[in-house]
């Protein structure tokens, strides 16, 4: 006794129940050489067949029906390619190419279509984007290689794979005309990575232009730091400007370096004249509480309540340092 299936556009209807109990029960117990052979024929069947005019949605069904059950290239390229055609959610097409990735994706045309969503939607996250395969489109070498390097970085980062951000930021570094954008990305990276050693190639290869951007002499002051290169770090304290700009962003990181190379009473001077400026000019709470939080910060905070007693009281008085005790917390929270 024997059992036969014949799939084909003639005899049994592709989307019975009588089918698909058939088609699950083969597509256990028939190895896929025995099978895929007669996929194109099946496939080709349903895609030229009066049905796929007459009734798209039912051609979609065993399409997806035979495909997915039994997962060969040549299927799920047909899939993804009617997928397109009916303008597919995206999502269920990605899904669709990553099945396809498992077996192998040779087609520049279709890597160039995965590409082409990748690049159109970047920061899809259900599902996503299967990195691996934007690398080998870049393999190509196509036209929009560095638009999608870039991107495929900034992925790359956005998904928590540091290291090949890295490298694929260093790379475009080496590639790209204007550099400072990239550089300030790169030493984002090494900053909350601790990547020291990547940092200290980068100051080595491209000093002149960290050195001449304001941007990249912040994100540099705290690596040079975290490395103890405390002349280079001394050099770039002496341009007031980034000590202003590093005590309003950063209070916590400002107090460490000052300590650390010396400056600490000299930062602390700049604090006091700072409310001082506020206290003549700039009168205000915000303002206050701001510079209560430095005084906070560089443990002379009994000097900010001195000079602030005489001027507010009350519940103001404890309100606003409530509020500098809170947001100095939140700063070494931070840290």
């Amino acid at each position: 006794m024997s059992e036969t299936l014949r799939l084909g556009q003639e005899g049994v209807t592709t989307d019975t129940p009588l089918f698909q109990d058939y088609l699950k029960l083969f597509s256990t117990i028939i190895p896929d050489n025995v099978v895929s052979p007669h996929l194109d024929r099946v496939t080709d069947g349903i895609l030229t067949s009066h049905k796929l005019l007459d009734d798209p949605d039912r051609a979609q069904r065993e399409l997806e029906s035979i495909v997915l059950m039994y997962l060969h290239p040549k299927g799920l390229e047909k899939l993804i390619n009617f997928y397109i055609l009916r303008n597919e959610r995206v999502s269920t097409i990605l899904i669709t190419f990553h099945e396809l990735w498992k077996l192998g994706i040779d087609d520049p045309k279709l890597l160039t279509r995965y590409a082409s969503y990748f690049k159109q939607h970047p920061r899809l996250e259900d599902p996503r984007f299967e990195l691996a395969i934007i690398e080998k489109y870049l393999t190509l070498k196509p036209s929009d290689r560095m638009v999608i390097k870039e991107q495929l970085a900034a992925t790359y980062a956005r998904y928590g794979n540091s290291k090949m951000a890295l490298n694929c930021y260093l790379q475009l570094i080496d590639e790209v005309k204007e550099k400072v954008e990239l550089i300030s990305r790169v030493l984002d990276i090494c900053i909350k990575e601790k990547s020291y050693e990547d940092a200290t190639i980068l100051f080595e290869k491209y000093s002149d232009i960290i050195r001449s951007e304001k941007i990249l002499q912040l994100k540099t002051l705290e690596l040079l730091s975290a490395t103890d290169r405390l002349d280079e770090l001394t050099e770039l304290l002496l341009d007031h400007t980034n000590q202003v700009e590093l005590m309003q962003k950063n209070p916590i990181l400002y107090r460490r370096i000052m300590d650390q190379v010396g400056m600490i009473e000299e930062a602390r001077k700049g604090v006091r004249n700072k409310l001082q400026d506020i206290l003549e000019t700039d009168f205000s709470i915000s303002n206050l509480i701001e510079i209560g939080v430095l005084f906070e910060v560089f443990d002379i905070s009994n000097e900010f309540k001195d000079n602030i007693s005489r001027l507010v009281g009350g519940e103001a008085f404890r309100e606003i340092l409530r509020r500098i005790e809170s947001r100095a917390h939140e700063l070494i929270e931070d840290q």
